[in-house]
């Protein structure tokens, strides 16, 4: 009986042949993973959803009874819930644009009885009827529910141009052949291997009419609508995993090297000037040359080069070459003064040259820079010092005195973000490390009045649910075409159970802002 469960469960999804290869966008929703992480099979304990099944009843008891029969046991609709569930839009061509959801049955005649029993409930004038292996459901204008022994599909006509060919279509989608459904698509395919609890893909055909994607489309060519991005979203034991990665044709790889900008390892001793704790930070590690090649094909920037030249003495190209393409910035702490606070952020980078920057430093106006031992301090009325230290190979700006003291030698940090070696590491073998603290209790108070304003209770109750929830963020983009971020949450039980718990605890609440 296991092996004949695995079995099912590692068969190509029915689903699949419903969906035509030209699709533009699909998305996968996994119900079986969903229901174990979130014990969805436990729906109707939730207090959120007692509440909802009683607005329901008190509007109609046949429906009520519907909806608890669903929730008791969602077997009864007849629809395969280890399955996935598939979402799709076939075209951004008025001609051609449809949204289906499509879905495997394990018992079409449940399923049937199901639709009977919701028809009856809406009392709706549509009804079933039966087109060969096929029945089906329709308006005749905007939608049409199409069944057999193995799946469904709901098609929905998303402009008037395609309404006049939505029976011929939903007809034609059901039975494609497996050279015209959506597995002849090799991203596709390689995205579904891939899926995780919740996943999105979409062609460059679907936003290859949009204005805002015309410099994109420009820098890539002609078969931009030939590469593929795939989204995924996957809820773990402590963290929302969220992942992006983008499928390029080989011409598309070729131009997108013109506009990689990414550098090598990042390097650590940077690290060595900040404390290991800290409330935010951001890294990158770039390559100058590219970035200045990059820049030189926007005429705005070309045709103001020569002036930058004149006004530093420098010519631009030797400027931004100099630096070696690694920065960190971080906000280490914050000091409370009265009713204001002040930040303790620094940023460090490395160059080549020490005299381009000194060079650059004599064209700041008199007075502004003080020089002191080892370094420069500038003075903000009414606010605080910001203080720049320049050592043979990098430079330190910053707030945090303790971070200029480590730059210049003057004294040690008691630990760095150098010794962090699961941050460290992380950020070294990244092009770009983003970490943000997201429980707002560990701010100072001046803080958060300052940048939330004052609370009123329900909001500081649902500030209070947030804290309980969450730690922190991290994305890491190692690569030109992947991306990740992580949320990391508190909690014993799966990520999904946590925000479920917690929305039904306070959705009085809730309901009430």
């Amino acid at each position: 009986m296991i092996v004949a469960f695995l079995s099912s469960c590692s068969e190509s999804p029915k689903t699949l042949d419903a969906i035509p290869k030209e699709a533009q966008l699909v998305a996968v929703v996994d119900g079986y993973a969903l229901t174990q992480k979130g014990e969805l099979d436990k729906l109707n304990e939730l207090k959120s959803v007692q509440a909802a099944s009683k607005e329901i009843k008190n509007e109609s008891k046949s429906a009520s009874k519907l909806v608890e029969k669903v929730l008791e046991d969602p077997k009864t609709t007849g629809i395969d819930l280890r399955k996935e569930v598939l979402i799709y839009l076939t075209s951004n061509e008025p001609s051609n644009q449809f949204v289906g959801i499509t879905a495997e049955l394990f018992d079409d005649g449940k399923f049937k009885t199901f639709i009977e029993e919701a028809l009856n409930e809406t009392k709706t004038s549509d009804s079933i009827l039966q087109k060969g292996p096929y029945n089906i459901i329709t308006n005749g204008r905007d939608y049409t529910l199409t069944w057999d022994g193995d799946k469904l599909l709901f098609l929905v006509a998303q402009s008037y141009k395609s309404r006049n060919t939505l029976l011929e279509k939903a007809d034609e989608f059901m039975k494609l052949s497996p050279g015209d459904n959506i597995s002849a698509n090799s991203s596709f395919k390689k995205f579904f291997e891939n899926k995780k609890d919740l996943s999105l893909w979409l062609t460059g055909g679907l936003l290859a009419n949009g204005r805002e994607f015309a410099h994109l489309r420009k820098q890539l060519g002609d078969n931009f609508a030939d590469n593929s991005a795939s989204f995924f979203l996957n809820f773990e034991k402590g963290a929302i995993r969220a992942q992006v990665s983008v499928d390029l044709t080989s011409e598309t790889k070729k131009r997108f090297e013109k506009f990689n900008i990414g550098g090598g390892k990042f390097d650590r001793k940077l690290l060595a000037y900040f404390p290991e704790t800290t409330y935010g930070l951001i890294s990158t590690s770039m390559n100058t040359e590219a970035y200045y090649d990059n820049m030189m094909e926007q005429p705005e920037i070309k045709n103001v080069e020569p002036m930058v030249s004149v006004a530093t003495g420098v010519p631009l190209k030797d400027i931004i070459t100099n630096f070696k393409g690694n920065m960190v910035l971080s906000l280490s702490g914050m000091e409370e003064n009265g009713s204001d606070f002040t930040p303790y952020m620094g940023l460090a980078m490395d160059y080549e040259k020490k005299e381009i920057i000194e060079k650059l430093l004599e064209k700041v106006p008199g007075g502004m820079l003080q020089q002191t031992d080892g370094y420069y301090s500038l003075p903000i009325p009414g606010k605080f010092p910001v203080y720049m230290a320049l050592g043979d190979k990098a430079l330190l700006v910053t707030t945090d005195p303790a971070s200029r003291d480590a730059f210049t030698g003057t004294k040690k940090l008691k630990r760095t973000l150098a010794e962090n070696s699961a941050r460290a590491d992380k950020i070294e073998n990244n092009n770009t490390y983003l970490y943000l603290n997201l429980n707002t209790a560990e701010y100072p108070e001046n803080f958060r009045t300052q940048t939330m304003g004052r609370l009123n209770s329900k909001e500081q109750k649902a500030m209070d649910i947030w804290n309980g929830l969450m730690e922190n963020i991290e994305i890491t983009n190692s690569n030109v075409t992947s991306s990740e971020v992580v949320f990391h949450m508190k909690g014993d039980e799966n990520s999904l159970r946590e925000i479920i718990k917690a929305l039904d605890e306070n959705y009085l609440l809730f309901a009430s802002m």
